[in-house]
């Protein structure tokens, strides 16, 4: 389970739906990184008893964290390659932001005698497998990649996570870090510090935020005196998040709390596409005018 904004459909997923219309009576909640105000929700929506639930350090004993200035990221990043602790390794994954800056920073290890590979989601799916499994059998030294690579990646023995860019939240810090290390030894994670990361992220940290007036226009828009109780309303997400200025996951987010609280002002149905196209392959659509 994941943060409400990243995937609001969990929001609807409640013990009541799991345990009375789908007979579930056992359920397992795992999260690696949730914040303790979402941890408590989920408990909350599927009903799990506080003396149920278990909590671990997110951040392993056996973890090493290092941080240093950086004005120059790809010549620090190979400094760090070429010096200890990272020289002797076998698995290394460094972490980019941008797919474009993936591979470019792959390409500059490559030419520098560094075994490297890339790894985003704007590679062919053939393509990121092979990666992955170069990688697992230690067959390629250093994985450089967005945050795409690590969900589901088995391998214990990652023995370093260098961050070539300031991370997002501190929960994606945590999460890319614990890719290290796994079987218990120590490992090391450094991260490359840059003031204009720093500041860029920090003007961005509340652009999930929502905006009184827009969220109240956006209110409005819904319950406005033609869409009566029973009425069926659909809203275009692109051309609404743009009106509104409000991201689409806050906007499902928003509709997803109107219906599961303790009054339902709505019911949401699954999300389909505004447009679709009809293919004939038997009769002529003409022909079905006609008749």
């Amino acid at each position: 389970m994941v943060s409400h904004n990243f995937r609001p459909s969990y929001l609807r997923l409640r013990a009541s739906l799991l345990r009375r219309k789908l007979n579930i009576q056992c359920i397992l909640a795992m999260t690696a990184t949730a914040t303790t105000q979402t941890l408590q929700e989920i408990v909350n929506a599927l009903e799990i008893p506080s003396g149920n639930l278990i909590q671990t350090s997110q951040i392993r004993e056996n973890l090493k964290l290092s941080i240093s200035m950086s004005d120059n990221r790809l010549k620090d990043l190979m400094l760090l390659l070429k010096s200890p602790p990272f020289v002797n390794m076998r698995s290394i994954i460094v972490y980019c932001k941008f797919q474009t800056e993936t591979d470019y920073v792959c390409k500059h290890l490559c030419d520098n005698n560094i075994n490297a590979k890339s790894y985003h989601s704007g590679l062919l799916m053939k393509k990121r497998s092979r990666v992955q499994e170069l990688f697992c059998s230690n067959k390629i030294r250093v994985v450089v990649a967005t945050v795409a690579f690590g969900m589901g990646l088995d391998k214990s023995d990652v023995e370093g996570v260098i961050h070539y860019r300031l991370p997002e939240s501190l929960e994606e810090y945590i999460q890319e870090t614990g890719r290290a290390g796994r079987d218990g030894r120590l490992s090391h994670c450094h991260l490359l510090f840059d003031s204009t990361t720093f500041y860029k992220i920090r003007s961005l940290s509340h652009s999930d935020g929502i905006d009184e007036y827009a969220m109240s226009k956006f209110l409005n828009q819904i319950f406005s005196s033609g869409n009566t109780m029973g009425c069926i309303c659909s809203f275009p997400k692109e051309s609404t998040s743009r009106k509104f200025d409000i991201k689409e996951e806050v906007l499902l987010t928003v509709l997803t709390q109107l219906e599961i609280g303790e009054e339902q002002y709505l019911h949401l149905l699954p999300q389909f596409s505004v447009t679709c196209t009809l293919y004939f392959h038997k009769t002529s659509p003409q022909l079905l005018a006609d008749k």
